[in-house]
């Protein structure tokens, strides 16, 4: 079995921000209700955090279908509205 306890103790500075336009922007990850889904992202937000530095990321509750298109007309709602 591999040894993961020396993985808590990176501390990544400075911190890392995402930029779009010029705007600090923090990193959203849409999760439904799907308790896979549920995992999924909340192991990709404690490794943007704790892994890679970035300090400002928010889950949010997404819906439950997973029409493409409509996913994309979310995302880039969140952009224009930022």
């Amino acid at each position: 079995m591999v040894n993961l306890d020396w993985i808590y103790f990176i501390d990544v500075t400075p911190k890392r921000n995402f930029y779009h336009s010029g705007h600090n922007l923090p990193i959203r990850i849409e999760a439904s209700d799907r308790p896979s889904h549920q995992l999924v992202s909340r192991i990709l937000r404690i490794l943007l955090l704790d892994v890679l530095g970035y300090s400002k990321v928010e889950l949010v509750r997404g819906e439950t279908d997973v029409d493409a298109t409509r996913a994309l007309n979310r995302f880039t709602r969140y952009v224009r509205m930022s």
